[in-house]
């Protein structure tokens, strides 16, 4: 599964285009927005980034959602990730995304994808009839890309293990 979510973030990461419908998070959840910590159980911080399972309505247009969690990168909500169980369920699922979003960017099953500000990712394993989703915000993402660029631009002016400057003779 994590080998499966890196290749996912790689993805989006590699490829960017804009989608012609905005996304603007998930119902009350804004892009950017703080964790509406009555609707969230948290499950676990890693570096920058805060999970919730969310405890609201976890169904989209009647499909219900299992695992519905959201992502926060420092304390700005930035992902939205969920299963959906059954064939019925996810067919039912990729074509609301088609009527909302038009077809995906790239589409070989068992894979979808929607590029732009937000990419959305859906994904079928037939093994465990169950399909996955992933709305993912780029701008958030594209920002702490570039704090960890200039992080390891200042890293590289350092001599290594020591961190004091390099002298150039």
């Amino acid at each position: 599964m994590k080998t499966l979510l890196a290749m996912i973030f790689t993805f989006i990461l590699i490829n960017s285009a804009y989608a012609e419908e905005k996304i603007n998070g998930y119902r009350d959840l804004k892009w950017n927005s703080p964790p509406i910590e009555k609707e969230m159980d948290l499950l676990e911080k890693r570096g920058s980034f805060t999970f919730y399972r969310y405890n609201g309505d976890n169904n989209i247009d009647g499909i219900p959602i299992d695992n519905f969690t959201c992502t926060f990168c420092k304390n700005r909500f930035c992902s939205f990730f969920g299963v959906i169980n059954g064939v019925q369920n996810f067919s039912n699922f990729t074509k609301l995304m088609y009527d909302m979003y038009g077809p995906p960017n790239y589409n070989k099953p068992p894979y979808g994808f929607w590029l732009g500000e937000t990419d959305i990712f859906l994904y079928f394993d037939k093994k465990e009839q169950a399909g996955y989703f992933l709305f993912y915000y780029n701008p958030i993402f594209t920002e702490l890309d570039m704090e960890k660029a200039k992080l390891l631009k200042k890293q590289k002016q350092l001599e290594p293990f020591t961190n004091k400057k390099f002298k150039k003779k």
